[in-house]
């Protein structure tokens, strides 16, 4: 007997109509599963039309923040390359100031936010929460892929 399969994404209002095709071709070809989609910005009324989709659970807001306790998860999360900074690098309140203050200006404050490693640290954090919320396998959708067809992999398992 094969086994349950559960579908999961994050995204926000630009994947809102991949995610809504998504969530209609998950009901079409897995019935039986639950796709959990973690909202990432919706607009209110795109919200509302997921949480109406058959079979489809919206989380709300699940986001992390960067986490700048020390150099060397500032390093992590911003993929920074921080030994230009030679003598700064001591672990220290008043170097990470110094530190996260120059990569606000090198990088701009948006970019800064939304870097691309914090983006996958929070998809990251997204599928740790939904092995949590379900004991079904567990099938990971970019917000920017749809299922046209059942994929035969999973007719396998």
């Amino acid at each position: 007997m094969a086994e349950t399969l559960d579908f999961v994404t994050m995204g926000d209002t630009n994947y809102f109509e991949t995610m809504s095709i998504s969530s209609e071709k998950i009901s079409e070809f897995y019935p039986e599963a639950t796709f959990y989609v973690y909202d990432w910005g919706l607009k209110p009324d795109e919200y509302e039309k997921m949480e109406q989709m058959s079979n489809t659970v919206v989380i709300d807001n699940f986001q992390i923040e960067p986490d700048f306790n020390s150099l060397e998860q500032i390093q992590y999360t911003l993929g920074a390359n921080l030994e230009r900074y030679g003598d700064l690098m001591k672990d220290n309140d008043s170097t990470i100031d110094i530190i996260i203050n120059r990569l606000k200006k090198e990088i701009g404050y948006k970019k800064f936010k939304k870097r691309f490693d914090l983006l996958m640290q929070n998809k990251l954090e997204c599928l740790k929460d939904v092995a949590k919320r379900t004991d079904s396998g567990v099938v990971f959708l970019d917000a920017d892929a749809v299922l046209v067809n059942e994929i035969d992999i999973l007719k396998r398992v």
